[in-house]
């Protein structure tokens, strides 16, 4: 069975509406000063940097027919407009239309856009085209020549008119250079100045053709008949000898100019996801873009990588050359490649699992299930065919033996050179194990990977027919996993566990962590492959790492993605092959390759420059605000803040975004793959940000990228706050102390007034204790003055009885002439005058003391009382009755009734009322 011809192509990416999210046709493509990809789409226009996908509208919402970008404006046309998009201080891209207002349109639709050796842009229809000078807009329309497609090469200006053939443009008129018939009747989609007066034609149906001045003649090529049929619609020159072809029908051609021969050619049948081909563009770094009539396509032309697809093959488990044939082990067959006529047919006799191919001198043998085959063109023989299988081979040369050592499902064989020949010699005795990898060191010691599980460190006898020791490691200290995988790096045996790298150390007998591969020894490494002394390549989950020995703190110069070749990557052991300057890799129906550019590790970095497309603050409600992409040094954000950094990066390269935040009295260092950082947390303050991009040799490329920002204050915490709470914190300080003192005194003033209080209640105690003192001593007074006015009273009486009688006494003397009249007379008189005179007097200022003022209280309210009123009226209130009442006022019995009626009247006093106890109540 022979397939179909195949070659190493360079790799493509391939990216539908899926992926973008927009429209499905992309009309042109661009790219501006910063690297940044923009593309014409149905929907808008789409700009790419490597990392994500952004849509930008017109404001229209219409589609976007032609794209070109010139220093910080991309240029657009569509449907009866044209103009341009910049970025504003947000990072949004602002339009500005160019459309002349008062232009009378022809149903003009910008089909294409290009930049004049004047620096003038045109805007061109299939009517008219537009002259913008960077001020204004000037219209052109010649109705007996409609231009169908501008080309600017050589510094000039040319056009394909739709009914004529190819000329210059001019202002005013288009002056015709060649005939449609100089070139079969047909389009010129393509025009490429070669020489100073020599030109390549690109036709539509009619292939290619060269101009030098004089006549046209055609260029024959290997694939005239597929581009007849397939149709050229756009041409662009991939370097000077190189012419890619896009086609409507066909997909992509790139074709040798000194060969004329086709170099590659995609489509949709290996992975070009489309057949029509609407414009073609070559950026910075010589990568191919492709707008296509369905998604965007990218062949990274500019990467020394290639991939040769094999659809059908299975998956590739090793690969070995022997002059111009490639033999490849596959989990079907052993395929041999012819890399000069590149055709690949199965090599008869290894079909099923081959878990490898080795050339060793001029022989290749090949590990089948069912056992060691040797390889001679597409025959295979068996060389041991024990059912046992072959699983690898090794050259062993020590101890003066030269000889092949094989591992296999059940033991180790070894193989002993006879003539010219390689042929078994016998099997290595003293092990019996299904073996997956070996290595031999430098001492002969062979570490052998356990097909499932397990390490095993086998010591050859020195005739190499018995194991005096066998050790086995069914796992490392420190680590878990499952499988091991050994390798040799840098001239050393090492070990591959849990992820990590191991070897053994001769001198302390133990296996310990390897860290010759840098910051790698700990991502999983599981194979490696050497191109020389000093630079070897490295797999893990991620990709294809290449180190080299010089390079700073073990670093990598150069990485390959798992998914850059588009197919499964065989990533279980040994998967990578080299050979002179190209490595190959192993995959899923198919092979990959690298080929060194000699004294330059890997891919120079394009001269991009990072910059920031998107800066966002989210305040406290948790809405997210933009801030200016190009910060002035006033930038202020309320919360976390959102950094995106667009950088160039299409070709999956692993570079480092260094973030270094200043701020705070703290600098914080952070680095990774992804270009967006968040930052939380901050303090209020001035912050920059500085971002550098490096690649995986640590190089910085372009330009530090510098923001500046800061976390302003809440206005309660700005100085004007601060200020005020200073005042209102001085006010409440006045106001608490004045509180205070006010309060102390008025405490003290208290402790005083009720120590004032506690004196005069003492004070008043005292008075108080006097007073009733007093009170008691003037009581006992008043009471013996009581005692003494009514002994008085009752005295009075007495004597006055006496006295009655005493006169009666001297009455009844005068009556019998024992006293004189005279003397009688005289002695009456001075008893009555010495009655009324001094006992009155007494009786008089004691009854007013001991009864509070009596008599002056009775004279103020009854001022019409006489004395003798009195006289009764204060022995009523003794409560003598009226008998005494007579002896003492010396009147009768019926007087004093009739004095106390007068009194009655006289106080008003009522019948039923008793003039006596009126008397003693009375106050």
């Amino acid at each position: 069975m022979m397939t179909k011809a195949q070659i190493f192509m360079p790799i493509i990416s391939y990216y539908n509406s899926f992926t973008y999210h927009y429209g499905m046709q992309n009309w042109c493509c661009t790219q501006d000063d910063r690297g940044i990809m923009y593309f014409a789409n149905n929907n808008g226009v789409l700009s790419f940097d490597g990392y994500s996908w952004r849509t930008i509208a017109l404001p229209s919402k219409g589609l976007v027919r032609s794209i070109l970008a010139d220093g910080d404006r991309i240029y657009v046309g569509s449907y009866t407009d044209f103009g341009y998009f910049v970025r504003d201080e947000w990072g949004k891209m602002v339009y500005h239309s160019l459309w002349p207002k008062k232009y009378q349109s022809h149903n003009d639709e910008i089909w294409n856009i290009v930049k004049g050796a004047d620096g003038h842009i045109y805007f061109q229809s299939f009517c008219s085209y537009f002259v913008y000078d960077g001020k204004k807009v000037t219209p052109y329309y010649i109705k007996e020549h409609l231009p169908l497609w501008f080309f600017q090469t050589g510094g000039q200006l040319y056009a394909q008119l739709i009914s004529d053939g190819l000329c210059r443009v001019s202002k005013t008129y288009y002056p015709p250079i060649l005939h449609r018939r100089d070139y079969g009747n047909d389009h010129v989609m393509g025009l490429h100045q070669l020489g100073k007066s020599l030109f390549l034609l690109a036709t539509n149906q009619n292939g290619l053709f060269l101009y030098d001045g004089q006549q046209v003649k055609p260029i024959r090529t290997d694939v005239d008949a597929l581009l007849r049929q397939a149709l050229i619609n756009r041409t662009v020159m991939l370097n000077k000898h190189t012419l890619v072809v896009g086609t409507i029908k066909s997909g992509i051609f790139a074709i040798d100019l000194n060969t004329n021969k086709v170099l590659w050619h995609y489509s949709k049948a290996n992975g070009l996801g489309n057949n029509t081909v609407l414009n073609l563009l070559v950026d910075r770094t010589g990568n191919l873009w492709a707008a296509l009539d369905n998604g965007i396509a990218l062949i990274h032309t500019g990467l020394p990588l290639s991939v040769m697809r094999l659809e059908g093959i299975g998956m590739v488990y090793d690969v070995a050359t022997l002059g111009s044939d490639m033999y490849i082990a596959t989990n079907q067959s052993v395929w041999r490649y012819d890399m000069k006529g590149h055709n690949i047919v199965p090599v008869n006799g290894c079909e099923g699992q081959n878990w490898y191919v080795s050339q060793f001198d001029n022989q290749v043998f090949a590990g089948n299930n069912l056992g060691t085959k040797a390889l001679v063109g597409n025959q295979s023989f068996d060389l041991l065919n024990d059912n046992q299988g072959s699983t690898m081979m090794r050259e062993y040369q020590h101890y003066g033996q030269h000889a092949l050592i094989e591992s296999s499902y059940n033991s180790f064989r070894i193989y002993l050179r006879d003539g010219d020949k390689w042929r078994y010699g016998w099997t290595v005795k003293g092990f019996g194990a299904p073996i997956r990898e070996i290595e031999i060191d430098n001492q002969g010691v062979i570490w052998a990977a356990h097909m499932s599980k397990g390490l095993y460190r086998l010591e050859l006898s020195r005739d190499m027919r018995r194991f005096e020791r066998v050790n086995f490691y069914s796992s490392l200290p420190n680590s878990k996993g499952d499988a091991f995988h050994v390798m040799t790096i840098m001239g050393r045996v090492v070990f591959s566990y849990g992820g990590r790298l191991f070897t053994y150390d001769d001198i302390r007998k133990q296996i310990l962590p390897y860290y010759g591969c840098g910051r790698l020894s700990d991502m999983g490494i599981v194979s490696s492959a050497f191109l020389d002394k000093k630079t070897f390549w490295l797999l893990n989950s991620d990709g294809y790492w290449l180190m080299h020995s010089g390079s700073k703190e073990n670093l990598p110069v150069f990485f390959i993605s798992n998914s850059s070749f588009g197919q499964e990557c065989n990533i279980y052991g040994h998967s990578m092959y080299a050979s002179g300057r190209a490595t190959y890799f192993f995959l899923n129906d198919g092979i990959g390759r690298y080929l060194s550019t000699g004294a330059e590790m890997g891919k120079k970095p394009a001269c991009y420059q990072a910059s920031f497309c998107e800066v966002t603050t989210k305040d406290r409600d948790n809405v997210a605000h933009q801030l200016p992409v190009v910060s002035d040094g006033k930038v202020k954000a309320w919360g976390n803040i959102r950094f995106r950094v667009s950088f160039p990066n299409y070709d999956n390269d692993k570079l480092q975004f260094c973030y270094t935040l200043k701020g705070g009295g703290n600098t914080l260092t952070e680095s990774s793959y992804s270009p967006e950082m968040v930052y939380s947390n901050f303090g209020f303050g001035d912050y920059e940000l500085t971002v550098v991009v490096k690649n995986l040799k640590g190089d910085i490329i372009g330009k530090p990228l510098v923001y500046s920002f800061s976390f302003p204050a809440p206005f309660l915490l700005s100085w004007w706050a601060w200020l005020m709470y200073l005042l209102l914190l001085s006010a409440l300080v006045y106001g608490f102390i004045r509180w205070r003192t006010n309060k102390i005194v008025r405490r003290n003033k208290k402790i005083a007034e009720k120590e004032l209080m506690e004196q005069k209640m003492k004070s008043l105690e005292q008075e108080r204790i006097i007073a009733e003192q007093q009170k008691q001593l003037l009581e006992n007074e008043l009471a013996l003055k009581g005692k003494d006015v009514a002994s008085m009273a009752f005295d009075m009486v007495a004597m006055n009885n006496s006295i009655s009688e005493a006169k009666e006494t001297l009455l009844e003397g005068m009556r019998k002439g024992t006293i004189t009249t005279k003397n009688a007379s005289k002695l009456l008189l001075q008893m009555k005058s010495g009655d009324n005179d001094l006992f009155w007097n007494t009786f008089q200022n004691n009854f007013d003391l001991i009864h509070k003022k009596f008599f002056r209280s009775l004279r103020e309210k009854y001022p019409d009382l006489t004395s003798n009123d009195l006289k009764v009226c204060a022995l009523l209130r003794l409560n003598l009755n009226t008998k005494d009442i007579a002896n003492f006022t010396h009147l009768t019995i019926r007087g004093v009734e009739g004095a106390r009626y007068r009194l009655r009247k006289k106080l008003g006093i009522p019948t039923d009322k008793s003039l006596t106890d009126f008397l003693i109540e009375f106050e």
